[in-house]
């Protein structure tokens, strides 16, 4: 397949065709909603589906945490910061606790769909060397692909 602009626009659409919260939600790791950090993310994997962005995390009152929500509709669309229906005082904050759902302007999301990108386990039990090694097969592999050899 040439590298032309038309082939590359076939190949985004692609991507954009099948990556979305479905195959994201598979992708990454559940955790616990008191161990909620910067990044993680609240997920719907549905067709639609939907996420929120852990975008803040604070902690006051002997060792209570607050969070922040973002969301957008689409990758073009611009990013905000969601208001916390529940609290009456129009706050976008939300606080961390150990009942069953987080309550958004638009989803409801129960604590046990929180997930993270990094698995904090795996990442300490695996070593930088095997890491590293990894990410070299990783582009061994792809760049023999890419010049159309199997390895």
């Amino acid at each position: 397949m040439p590298y032309t602009n038309s082939n590359f626009e076939k190949y985004l659409l692609r991507v954009f065709e099948q990556c979305g919260t479905a195959s994201l939600a598979k992708q990454l790791h559940t955790k616990s909603i008191t161990a909620i950090e910067l990044g993680d993310v609240f997920i719907r994997g549905r067709f639609p589906g939907h996420s929120e962005i852990v975008i803040e995390v604070a902690q006051y009152k002997a060792g209570k945490k607050i969070f922040l929500l973002s969301q957008s509709y689409t990758p073009a669309e611009e990013i905000y910061i969601l208001f916390n229906p529940e609290n009456g005082k129009f706050t976008p904050c939300y606080q961390v606790n150990i009942k069953d759902k987080i309550v958004t302007p638009v989803y409801i999301f129960y604590t046990k769909r929180i997930k993270t990108l990094i698995n904090k386990v795996e990442r300490y039990r695996n070593s930088y060397s095997r890491y590293w090694q990894k990410i070299y097969d990783n582009k061994k592999l792809l760049l023999a692909t890419i010049n159309g050899k199997k390895s």
